[in-house]
């Protein structure tokens, strides 16, 4: 353990009643300090403990050699302060007084050189007080201009973005001012600067007693001109009063009775041409009528001509006796009778001429058009799969003596049926699917529309198996839209009777219903509709789906012919 200077008396009053000490600590009281220092190297100056005694000049000055404030200054302390003082001390009272680079011996003497030779202006390799004084003060000039040119850069900057910004508005005025003519945002219209409509001249046609005509000759462009060299007197040269000749438009669309009025009466004329493309009739359509009655889509429209009526029926044509004896004279094969009229077969090509169509919405006033159940639901399903041919419905458990049919085969529909539970929301689709020839089995999919992934696995006595990742494109593109990719035809109501279905795991059943018929016609160029119409029906009260059936999918090869929905 160090001693501390306290024990040597002799050594500090020797330091502290110098009459070099000053009221100020200056050089003649560090040079005290550093005889003091010599003295007491390896102990201890405890400070603190002799404040009455040192005074409060030096004091203060023991009290700043302390970084951490302890009290005490140690021996190395000192020696920091005495090297300082070698320094400090040959100059007292001089300006020549420096610093040379014996100093820093301790230190890079590369670095050392290259900060000493730059401020040593008088090249003596040392560093005098005046050197360092003419170095602050270059210092802070360089510092000041350094500020004059960033506040003279900021303020070209923004001289310029004024300039920039006042140039723009100049020329936008510039440009509005020049303006002969403007468009009104609201109309479209064209407006003088004084506020006129802005007319245009042809140079080809102008208006003439009410008609469109060509120019007269004086114009450089006319769609007609007289012979060239026929200049005679008596040749009358007519070029400037023919009338321009036009033709109204024919757009050509499938006709249904669901197209709103104010498009049929954009219709002009039917045609109608045969399987072979060559026969064909043309009827020109005087004027139409619509009334409530008992339909497909709940109203018939009434197309009127010269030789007889077309009552429009949906998509169906119906001729009266008139229209229909015509029809047969120029080869048009008709069907049955009803209380419409003859209706024309199919296999014949119909198409109604309109001179202006757009796109529009299924819209029926007595008939309230069908929809897609809303998210999220659960929905408890039988279907039937087709059987091809008899064949394909029979187990290989069949022998000579008699045919086992598959489990779960419908003699009625000639299909397999299966069972299916679906739950959809807007996140996820879960389908459970149950097979007759596997009834301890189930079929699980679940579609995540959040992750967008699709996984497939069986279920058997509660455990998983064979789970595998599928495409969720694929999925997602093969599942059929909403109601919105078809165009509903109303056929009318019916009260369906009760269903039952003999599966391995019970008796399936579907209560009676008074249901809504409908034909869906899929909308063309829509992604997600079937290509194929579909019998649709809906509960009479609640709306909700109850029975599809996919109109040729036998023919087509669909492995779901009819959806018949429990509950």
């Amino acid at each position: 353990m160090s001693k501390p200077l306290g024990v040597l008396p002799n050594a500090v009053d020797a330091a502290l009643e110098s009459e070099e000490l000053e009221d100020d600590v200056g050089s003649s009281s560090k040079a005290a300090l550093t005889r003091a220092a010599t003295v007491v190297n390896y102990y201890t100056l405890p400070y603190e403990e002799q404040k009455d005694k040192l005074g409060e000049p030096l004091y203060k000055f023991l009290k700043s050699l302390d970084p951490q404030n302890t009290g005490v200054l140690t021996s190395d302390d000192i020696g920091k302060v005495q090297d300082i003082l070698k320094v400090h001390r040959p100059g007292a009272g001089r300006q020549s007084a420096g610093i040379s680079m014996d100093a820093f011996d301790d230190m890079d003497q590369d670095v050392v050189k290259e900060i000493i030779s730059a401020w040593d202006a008088n090249g003596d390799g040392r560093v005098s007080l005046k050197e360092i004084k003419s170095a602050a003060v270059a210092a802070r000039e360089k510092n000041y201009q350094m500020r004059w040119l960033k506040m003279l850069v900021f303020g070209m900057l923004i001289l310029a973005l004024t300039m920039t910004v006042s140039n723009f508005v100049t020329a936008y005025f510039a440009i509005e001012l020049a303006k002969e003519v403007k468009a009104e945002r609201n109309s479209g219209t064209l407006k003088t600067s004084d506020g006129h409509t802005v007319k245009t001249a042809s140079a080809e046609f102008k208006a003439q007693n009410g008609m469109l005509v060509a120019q007269d000759g004086s114009g450089t462009r006319r769609l007609q001109a007289c012979a060239d060299g026929d200049s005679s007197k008596h040749v009358t040269c007519m070029a400037e009063t023919n009338a321009l000749a036009t033709r109204p438009a024919e757009i050509p669309k499938t006709l249904s009775s669901t197209i709103p009025d104010r498009l049929i009466k954009e219709m002009a004329k039917i045609t109608i041409t045969g399987v072979d493309k060559i026969s064909h009739m043309t009827i020109h359509i005087t004027g139409f009528s619509r009334a409530l009655a008992p339909s497909k889509c709940g109203s018939l429209v009434y197309l009127s001509s010269q030789h007889g009526t077309i009552t429009l029926d949906d998509t169906d044509l119906h001729f009266d006796a008139s229209l229909a004896a015509r029809a047969e004279n120029l080869g048009i094969e008709l069907g049955e009778m009803s209380a419409m009229g003859r209706r024309l077969s199919s296999g014949f090509m119909v198409a109604g001429l309109f001179s202006f169509f757009d796109d529009y919405e299924w819209e029926c006033s007595s008939v309230l058009a069908p929809k897609s159940p809303t998210k999220p639901y659960v929905m408890h399903t039988l279907k039937k799969t087709p059987c091809p041919t008899a064949a394909a419905c029979n187990s290989k458990l069949s022998t000579a003596s008699g045919t086992v049919t598959l489990p779960g085969f419908d003699e009625e529909s000639n299909a397999v049926v299966s069972a299916e539970t679906i739950v959809e929301t807007d996140k996820f689709v879960l389908s459970i699917r149950r097979f007759a020839n596997h009834p301890y089995q189930q079929r699980v999919q679940l579609v995540d529309h959040v992750q967008k992934n699709v996984k497939t696995f069986q279920v058997f006595k509660g455990e998983g198996y064979f789970c595998q990742n599928d495409s969720y494109a694929a999925v997602v593109d093969n599942a059929t839209d909403t109601m919105s990719s078809y165009f509903p035809a109303y056929q009318g109501k019916a009260a369906r009777p009760e269903m039952q279905f003999h599966l391995p795991w019970g008796l399936q059943t579907v209560p009676a219903r008074n249901v809504r018929v409908f034909r869906l016609q899929p909308k063309p160029d829509v992604d997600g509709a079937l290509p194929l119409p579909v019998d649709y029906e809906d509960d009479e009260t609640n709306l909700l789906p109850t029975q599809l059936s996919f109109i040729d999918a036998r023919e087509l090869d669909f492995d779901v012919e009819e959806i018949v929905v429990q509950n």
